[in-house]
């Protein structure tokens, strides 16, 4: 079971994905001179990177830390 510390890191660590996600959206946007931040990347752009990606990536190497 998990204690309120161990909930409390976990919270913190997911602020960290969603701020490197911002990071390297604005980044690319600014690198590739595109409209990037458009209506429709805008959404998909943190629903790709913060959720497809990452269980793709447990799909195919395996959960770990899980049981």
């Amino acid at each position: 079971m998990s204690t309120p510390t161990r909930a409390r890191e976990r919270s913190d660590i997911s602020w960290i994905w969603y701020l490197a996600a911002l990071t390297v959206y604005v980044g690319l946007s600014l690198w590739l001179k595109v409209a990037l931040l458009n209506w429709i990347i805008g959404p998909l752009f943190p629903l790709i990177v913060l959720y497809v990606i990452p269980t793709a990536l447990r799909r195919v190497f395996g959960s770990r830390g899980r049981r």
